[in-house]
């Protein structure tokens, strides 16, 4: 069992396959747990994320990860989160109750180095990229499969940079146009034909970058933002005026 009053645990670049939830039960004050280049497998034990509710960095980048707990949504001060180069085929549902995200990367770090792309639009043969921890960043899954996000997303509104380079993407759900204070969009590298013309308003975006694609126009509306994005089940709502 680890002490309690740990703040930082690095424990990258190991051989571990597993965290066991008791060496993590006291760890209430953790706040930053590299788990980068392991052997991870299959689901994180939701135990392990249960005892440190207080972490706002957490790197799983470079495992052999098939899911996120459920239980994600249970780190409300979470900032940063790596989970690029696992074997992910999606995102909870509960990652929108982390708040206070600030940027999202579901896709390789810029830099890294490229496959060719196969036949079916994905990619081979990529190289493993840096994996840098940068200041209030979530990185993402590159080399995953992700083929959709959840449109919950939506509610994670403190996003600046978001990132889903790398994977099998097919759509842009239109839910997700309402990132308010988004600057970077990176969504090179995956299977999209079309993007909805509500990623118009997101008026704070400084960097769209879209190589990689299939993509047969641009919509008006991506130039003149004059699109709302739609509002539904998954969605944050606005908060109504009281008077």
């Amino acid at each position: 069992m680890l002490p309690a009053s740990l703040v930082v645990l690095h424990l990258q670049s190991n051989a571990l396959r597993h965290v066991p939830p008791q060496c993590l039960a006291h760890c209430a004050s953790l706040a930053h747990l590299d788990l980068s280049h392991n052997q991870l497998e299959g689901c994180l034990d939701d135990a392990c994320v249960a005892h440190t509710t207080a972490l706002t960095q957490l790197l799983l980048a470079h495992n052999r990860l098939q899911a996120l707990p459920p239980s994600l949504g249970a780190l409300r001060k979470l900032q940063v989160l790596h989970v690029e180069f696992n074997q992910l085929a999606q995102l909870p549902d509960s990652l929108s109750a982390c708040r206070e995200l600030v940027e999202l990367h579901a896709g390789a770090p810029r830099g890294a180095g490229h496959g060719a792309r196969n036949g079916s639009g994905n990619h081979r043969d990529r190289a493993s990229p840096s994996t840098r921890a940068d200041a209030l960043l979530l990185r993402g899954a590159g080399n995953n499969r992700l083929q959709q996000l959840p449109p919950s997303l939506a509610c994670c509104r403190a996003l600046r940079h978001l990132s889903v380079r790398d994977n099998q993407l097919s759509e842009w759900p239109s839910p997700l146009c309402g990132f308010v204070q988004l600057q970077c969009l990176d969504l090179q590298n995956n299977n999209l034909s079309n993007l909805p013309g509500a990623l118009g308003n997101m008026t704070s975006l400084r960097a769209l970058l879209l190589e990689g694609n299939g993509l047969r126009t641009i919509r008006r509306a991506l130039i003149t933002g004059v699109a709302r994005p739609r509002t539904g089940p998954g969605v944050c709502k606005p908060p109504r005026a009281h008077t």
